[in-house]
């Protein structure tokens, strides 16, 4: 497996992915800690899923 290094802003917003979909979180409050959209954590999430 290769090691990938993260920005802390990018490792922030892949922690909170991560805990949004393995906790079917609100994804309200996940938008609002990221300052983006609710449509924007919607296609994180996708992304993340793949």
């Amino acid at each position: 497996m290769r090691k990938v290094n993260l920005t802390m802003d990018k490792n922030q917003k892949y922690t909170i992915n991560k805990k949004l979909v393995e906790t079917d979180g609100k994804q309200d409050s996940a938008a609002f800690t990221l300052g983006c959209t609710k449509n924007h954590v919607n296609r994180m999430i996708q992304g993340y899923k793949k």
